[in-house]
């Protein structure tokens, strides 16, 4: 596992104690050598990915999305193979590019 995912997963696993959830960003970003506001954006970008907060998810996130929705399309079908132009996307579909 990535540093990145395991200081993201401690600072929502300290979310969840109320006695820890007070200072976690500074706590683990100092044991980890990550900085507090760093580590902060990090986990806001997990809970938005998540649908756990509003904002604008990751293009990663859109395209996980996109992929299970055409295979729950793709199960409601008597044939399981892909047809031409199922993972085609419009413009509006596409997820946002990352600059």
């Amino acid at each position: 596992m990535s540093s990145k995912k395991s200081a993201v997963r401690l600072c929502l696993d300290a979310l969840k104690d109320p006695q820890r959830a007070r200072g976690r960003f500074k706590r683990v970003g100092d044991q980890l050598g990550i900085n507090s506001e760093t580590l902060r954006g990090w986990v806001r970008q997990v809970q938005v990915d998540a649908g756990d907060r509003p904002g604008t998810i990751t293009a990663a996130a859109a395209l996980n999305e996109r992929i299970l929705a055409l295979r729950e399309r793709g199960s409601t079908r008597s044939s399981g193979r892909a047809r031409p132009g199922d993972c085609s996307m419009s413009s509006k579909e596409r997820p946002p590019v990352a600059h």
